[in-house]
C-alpha cells in the first residue's frame, strides 16, 4: 500500500490534492460566487493564510466542477502572488509604476471589465498578501477593482480546524485520537 501524506505543510495544495483540502467549503462557495457575478477576484491575506490553496484546491476544481455558466470559451486567468510586482524592480521606475508595468494591470483589468460588460465567461483572479495593499494605488484603476470584488481569506474557526486535520487523516486511511 503507497502512503500517502495527506498533508502539504507550508507549500500550497494543488489542484491534485484537492481531495485533502478540508475547512474551506463555505469560503469556496463565496469565491465562486463573486467570481461569477463580477469575473474580477483579488483575493487577501496573511502570509501563509492559505490563498493560493484556496485558489488551486479549491475554486479551480469547483470551476472543472460546473460552476461556469457558459458550455464553451470558459477562461480563468490566474494571477497567483500578485504581490511579486511590486517587489520587482523592473516594475517600477524612479519609485513610480513602469510603463510596462501599467500597460500589464491595464489588461488585467480592462479584460474583467469587458468579460463583466459583455457577460463573456472569462474571469481573472488574483492573490497578494494583504500587507502590499497600500501599494496597489500606484497603479491607477487597480484600487477601485479591489475594492469592487476583494475577498479576504479569513482565520479558520475552531470547527474548521478539526476538519483540517481530521478529515484527510480518515481520507488517507488513518485516524486521529
Amino acid at each position: 500500500m503507497n502512503n500517502i501524506c495527506p498533508y502539504t505543510g507550508l507549500r500550497s495544495f494543488t489542484e491534485d490534492e484537492s481531495i485533502y483540502f478540508k475547512g474551506r467549503d463555505h469560503q469556496i462557495d463565496q469565491l465562486t460566487a463573486l467570481l461569477e457575478k463580477n469575473k474580477f477576484l483579488m483575493v487577501t491575506g496573511a502570509s501563509g493564510e492559505g490563498k493560493s490553496s484556496l485558489i488551486y484546491a479549491g475554486l479551480i476544481p469547483n470551476a472543472r466542477a460546473g460552476f461556469f455558466k457558459a458550455k464553451y470559451t470558459n477562461l480563468m486567468i490566474i494571477v497567483d502572488q500578485f504581490e511579486e510586482f511590486f517587489t520587482n524592480p523592473e516594475n517600477f521606475y524612479k519609485e513610480a509604476p513602469s510603463q510596462d508595468s501599467q500597460i500589464v494591470v491595464n489588461l488585467i483589468l480592462e479584460t474583467a471589465r469587458i468579460a463583466l460588460k459583455k457577460n463573456i465567461p472569462v474571469y481573472v483572479v488574483c492573490t497578494m498578501r494583504s500587507d502590499y495593499i497600500g501599494q496597489c494605488s500606484a497603479f491607477r484603476g487597480l484600487p477601485e477593482y479591489i475594492g469592487f470584488s476583494q475577498f479576504f481569506v479569513p482565520r479558520l474557526k475552531r470547527k474548521d480546524l478539526k476538519q483540517v486535520v481530521e478529515e484527510p487523516a480518515i481520507l488517507s486511511g488513518n485516524r486521529i485520537s
